[in-house]
């Protein structure tokens, strides 16, 4: 006989957030961060999707936040994630 243990579902659902970017004309990268407001969120950067470094933290005041990362233009590939730490 096997037996098996169930958990309840959690009733917290994770916010949808979406992660946009545009390469701008100087080079440099314009990321969109859209989410609910009033939340936390961590953006990250990583040349090869295994070690992520952090890029800025900032509070969502609006549904829509603007970042730019200057430092883009110096590097071949990057690759960006938004964390709700």
């Amino acid at each position: 006989r096997r037996f098996y243990r169930i958990a309840p579902l959690s009733k917290s659902v994770s916010p949808a957030v979406r992660l946009a970017a545009e390469s701008l004309s100087s080079g440099g990268l314009a990321l969109q961060v859209e989410g609910p407001p009033a939340l936390n969120y961590r953006i990250e950067a990583s040349s090869d999707l295994v070690q992520w470094s952090p890029l800025t933290n900032f509070t969502a005041t609006g549904t829509t936040t603007r970042l730019l990362d200057e430092s883009a233009t110096n590097l071949h590939r990057r690759f960006y994630r938004a964390v709700l730490p």
